[in-house]
């Protein structure tokens, strides 16, 4: 094998170590730095992250010593996994119906548009879609299950949005498990991504926030199942690439994931020999990609043209401005009006994108090398200090309709912010996120041969910069927790298990 080959065989395995080594440091920041770092985000855990992260590593400790003694036995059945999927979305929709309130802010002016949309009636606020056109495809998507509950004469329309966040969190989190049957024959594992799946990403209070976070998590790990079962590679790529962009179309870092399929396919292609017709499955290949990405591009640019009447509006922020809060020295990455009133201060969106980008290099280069190590650890700790990521602390709760029955107290004691029994349960959620970054770590290092995980290893680490360079808030993990769940199930197969 010539040198370049090697260089190129030898980068995913890199990338596998560095996400352990970082995976690691997060795991270490979130338990010792909460001390100093805690003004930046507080979560609702009673316990100290110290604690939390005790527990956790204890926990994934004692799983992977289980591991290697628990003998692997026949997986369970698909048509099983289906039965138990489908009482869990039951138990989603009894949740939905005793807990779903009316959200405010963003999520508020999106659903107020849909259902405006699907009565015929012309937007109240359209100066909102001009300043964040972003989110005019999921208004314009969210408008059809509104007008279909309203011509079938449901009381309250929005009350069918939370039932299809729990069909959308339903279909995640048995993609999960599915991907994690598919990656490995270790029993715990099998268990292990079972439980944290329903537990953490199906029965998650994210199920009641029908927004850009429910609305796309489903398309990163679907994208991965599709890489995983399908065997030809113009069929794969053309539905992983329509996966990525549909889901793109409503929260743009969807397509984090089909970069990291990009790089290693880079990657793979030149650490192999160069075969016979390569040139003409590149082509395939490429063509695929690109007729994958035109339904989610299209669709992307429609929805904005038709809520705000043009596909690029001049008087948008854009990716630009959230670069610029991204390097706020003030917030940390969080909102700011003041970030807004000046992009909002050129008129055009040449004049606005070139202004970001300068005052985003002027915050970076004002501060020192260890201003910026700082700068970005306190980013990094605000990205991944919450373990249920931050569902009690993104979304204001502005109505909430109450049942009285013993069943509906008792859930939204469980789910709702000032419920009697949620510290509990943030508590768990803590303690389970820090294990599951200790297994991730883990797995990046114990695993670092095997294909699947340096994607879902370059996917978390591209994850990762994003949000230590844009806008940062912990629910931006939350679309990729399916592969949290994947990698840290790999931790327990042996180093030596073969590879796909």
């Amino acid at each position: 094998m010539s040198a370049i080959r090697k260089v190129f065989a030898g980068i995913p395995r890199a990338v596998c170590v560095l996400t352990g080594a970082v995976l690691a440091v997060l795991v270490l920041l979130v338990m010792f730095g909460e001390s100093a770092l805690s003004f930046a985000y507080q979560n609702q855990a009673p316990v100290s992250g110290l604690v939390a992260g005790c527990v956790g590593i204890a926990a994934a400790g004692l799983l992977l010593l289980a591991g290697g003694r628990i003998k692997n036995r026949t997986p369970y059945p698909v048509w099983l996994l289906c039965i138990v999927f489908g009482l869990v979305l039951a138990g989603q929709f009894v949740i939905a119906r005793s807990c779903w309130f009316y959200l405010g802010w963003d999520p508020g002016a999106v659903h107020t548009a849909a259902e405006e949309m699907a009565r015929g009636l012309p937007l109240s606020m359209p100066e909102y879609f001009e300043l964040c056109p972003n989110n005019a495809p999921l208004t314009v998507l969210l408008a059809a299950p509104l007008w279909l509950a309203i011509r079938v004469g449901l009381s309250v329309p929005y009350a069918v949005l939370p039932y299809l966040d729990a069909v959308l969190l339903n279909l995640s989190a048995f993609a999960a498990v599915l991907c994690v049957r598919k990656l490995t024959k270790n029993t715990l594992a099998h268990a292990f991504s079972l439980v944290v799946a329903i537990g953490w990403i199906a029965l998650s209070p994210y199920l009641l926030y029908p927004y850009t976070d429910t609305f796309s998590i489903l398309f990163p790990v679907l994208a991965l199942f599709v890489y995983l079962h399908v065997k030809r590679p113009a069929v794969k790529w053309f539905l992983v690439s329509l996966c990525c962009f549909l889901g793109a179309s409503i929260k743009p870092t969807v397509l984090i994931v089909l970069l990291a399929l990009i790089g290693l396919g880079v990657c793979g292609f030149g650490a192999g020999k160069i075969e016979r017709g390569w040139w003409k499955r590149s082509v395939a290949v490429t063509a695929a990609l690109v007729l994958g990405a035109v339904p989610g591009r299209a669709f992307q640019k429609m929805a904005t043209a038709y809520v705000t009447g043009s596909a690029v509006p001049e008087g948008q922020l854009s990716v630009t401005h959230y670069l610029m809060l991204g390097m706020n020295g003030e917030t940390y990455g969080g909102h700011s009006p003041e970030d807004v009133a000046f992009s909002q201060s050129f008129e055009t969106l040449d004049q606005r994108q070139s202004a970001n980008l300068r005052r985003a290099w002027e915050r970076v280069s004002g501060r020192s090398v260890m201003e910026n190590v700082r700068f970005f650890a306190v980013k990094a700790y605000k990205a991944y200090a919450d373990g249920s990521f931050a569902s009690h602390g993104s979304f204001l709760e502005v109505d909430v309709p109450q049942r009285g029955d013993a069943i509906s107290r008792f859930l939204r004691s469980l789910y709702h912010k000032n419920g009697r029994l949620m510290p509990y349960c943030q508590t768990l959620a803590q303690c389970l996120w820090l294990g599951v970054l200790t297994l991730c770590a883990a797995a990046a290092v114990r695993r670092r041969r095997h294909p699947a995980v340096a994607l879902l290893c370059l996917t978390l680490l591209g994850l990762t910069a994003y949000l230590l360079l844009f806008e940062v808030w912990p629910r931006y993990l939350f679309l990729y927790a399916p592969f949290f769940v994947i990698l840290a199930s790999m931790a327990f197969d042996k180093p030596s298990a073969p590879v796909l």
